[in-house]
């Protein structure tokens, strides 16, 4: 990779892997000012590597290089963490919902199993009232038509008590 820097930032051109086709290898640890700063002020270390002498311009494109992985490499990390909470939580949702419209539905079931029971119930109430109607309406039938002969009955009854009292 090729590295430019600007007023702006820096560029990267991924042509090669190499940062620096000729490095000059270095013999000495590098000194804790010289390191990276922390992500957050990658900006201010950046400012402040423009500032030092185009001798370290190799060294602050490689740290600079190093920066800019670490950056994307904590920006993927944070954006796939973010997408796995939101994934989570839109699975969490849609279990929640999936869930809610589950009980919705055996509340709507058993209210339809109650109205079933209660309509049941109300038509065999039905049933029963109309077949007692019909035994009453029979009794009356036959009462009607008995009371003749009742009637008739009685009066040969009394005809009979007569002629026992005569004779």
């Amino acid at each position: 990779m090729e590295f430019s820097f600007s007023k702006k930032g820096f560029s990267t051109n991924s042509k090669t892997l190499n940062p620096n086709p000729n490095p000059k290898p270095s013999l000495r640890a590098p000194k804790p000012a010289e390191l990276p700063a922390p992500i957050l002020g990658f900006r201010v270390w950046q400012q402040h590597q423009q500032q030092r002498s185009s001798s370290s311009s190799s060294s602050a494109a490689a740290a600079a290089a190093v920066a800019a992985a670490a950056a994307a490499l904590l920006r993927g990390r944070a954006h796939s963490a973010l997408q796995q909470r939101s994934g989570r939580a839109a699975a969490a949702a849609a279990a929640a919902a999936a869930a809610r419209a589950a009980a919705a539905a055996a509340a709507a079931a058993a209210a339809a199993a109650t109205a079933a029971g209660v309509q049941q119930q109300l038509q065999q109430q039905q049933r029963r009232q109309q077949q007692l109607a019909r035994r009453q309406q029979l009794l009356l039938q036959q009462q009607q038509q008995q009371q003749p002969l009742l009637q008739l009955l009685l009066l040969q009854q009394q005809q009979l008590a007569e002629l026992q009292l005569h004779s």
